[in-house]
């Protein structure tokens, strides 16, 4: 799913079993890095769904699970990011959603 809308970055709460799914955003051309910050409505199953982070040029930027997104900040040596959110087939939770790029 590709967004141009920063708002529009964020998973259905709660998210489904049996998820995989890509979001992905671009920051503009002429944009070399950036900095992404996580709300306080970051929760996946812990050990079973993870959230994971890549550059745009597929580069994995980490693997996430729990509670470890609770207001975080990241930051992307790129110029754009791509959420892959991957769920299990039994308990479902909040998910993530973001304040700014």
């Amino acid at each position: 799913m590709e967004s141009e809308e920063w708002e529009s970055l964020e998973s259905k709460h709660n998210y489904e079993d049996d998820m995989c799914i890509m979001w992905s955003w671009k920051a503009g051309n002429d944009v070399s890095s950036f900095e992404i910050v996580f709300d306080e409505r970051n929760y996946f199953e812990e050990g079973c769904d993870y959230l994971y982070l890549y550059t745009d040029d597929d580069e994995l930027i980490d693997r996430y699970t729990g509670d470890e997104l609770f207001g975080m900040s990241i930051p992307v040596s790129s110029n754009g990011v791509k959420f892959l959110l991957y769920s299990d087939g039994s308990e479902t939770e909040c998910g993530f959603a973001l304040i700014k790029p």
